[in-house]
């Protein structure tokens, strides 16, 4: 009860992908796509931020780290909430990192985006709000505080993402709020 849907949700879909066992354990097995899916995006992060610093050996050392890291913990490579809050989070970054790259105020669909995808960090674990909030306050220093200003994509952001995470938001209203 302590965790957002967004772990049952997946426990479904591996249950659908790999038939039913005891306790939904397959599901771990989905674990290592996210952590796979979060590295290729760190590494199109890293690409983008390292223009002209590159070198192969570089390359290889961000790829080799990005895929050995968790095996130092593999506990928590395995826990199911943080697999969807890593995945969910660094597609958040990538988001953030373009707004903040390009010259002009962000779009509604820039905050749509951003939206969502911290929802769904949201529906893995609650440290998704602290974490977007680091992230949004990193992209309005970047445009030196012009996107406090850009009101339309921060209430898309902020009124998509409470919309992603409603069910956490009803089922904690039902139940006494109790998995806060």
């Amino acid at each position: 009860f302590d965790h957002p849907p967004g772990v049952s949700w997946l426990s479904f879909a591996a249950q659908g992908i790999f038939g039913e066992t005891t306790g939904g354990l397959q599901a771990r097995g989905i674990a290592p796509l996210f952590h796979l899916a979060s590295s290729l995006l760190l590494f199109k992060i890293y690409v983008q931020l390292s223009v002209g610093r590159r070198t192969r050996t570089s390359d290889l050392a961000f790829l080799a780290l990005t895929q050995l890291i968790p095996a130092f913990g593999i506990g928590g490579f395995l826990l199911l909430p943080d697999a969807g809050l890593l995945l969910f989070s660094t597609a958040g970054l990538f988001i953030a990192l373009g707004v903040a790259r390009r010259p002009e105020t962000p779009s509604l669909w820039d905050g749509l985006a951003l939206g969502l995808v911290a929802g769904c960090a949201g529906l893995f674990k609650y440290h998704a709000a602290p974490i977007f909030g680091g992230i949004l306050l990193a992209v309005a220093s970047l445009k030196n505080g012009r996107l406090f200003q850009a009101k339309s994509f921060w209430a898309v952001t902020i009124l998509t993402g409470i919309t992603v995470t409603l069910p956490v938001w009803i089922w904690n209203y039902q139940h006494e709020m109790s998995s806060f």
